[in-house]
């Protein structure tokens, strides 16, 4: 079962409302997978409720990360 937690009073949640940009506020959250992966890599965040979204507070969900090609071994230009 994956590890689930409530995050209420979000500064950044309230200024994009009362700025009218919910969908940037949106956008932003989409960092936290990326964030999270870089200080763990064996677990990311997943957002499973947001404030922008219009649900009443964020739920982060950790999750292990899904697979993904390796790059690392190739030969880059």
């Amino acid at each position: 079962m994956e590890k689930r937690v409530g995050v209420y009073g979000c500064a950044l949640a309230k200024e994009w409302k009362e700025l009218g940009e919910n969908s940037l506020g949106c956008l932003y959250c989409l960092v936290d997978p990326t964030k999270s992966m870089a200080a763990d890599p064996i677990e990311k965040v997943a957002h499973t409720k947001a404030i922008p979204d219009g649900d009443e507070y964020c739920e982060l969900a950790f999750r292990p990360p899904t697979r993904r090609k390796d790059f690392a071994d190739k030969e880059t230009d």
